[in-house]
């Protein structure tokens, strides 16, 4: 499987110090492939 992802981050500012807020995974495609044993 062959996927394209990206994160979709918010942060926030607490005592001049950043931290995330959150995070969401996007997935913008995914491609299956089937796997076949070479014959020998």
């Amino acid at each position: 499987m062959i996927a394209s992802i990206r994160y979709l981050d918010r942060f926030t500012k607490i005592d001049g110090v950043w931290y995330f807020a959150q995070r969401r995974l996007l997935v913008d495609w995914i491609e299956k492939s089937e796997i076949v044993a070479p014959k020998v």
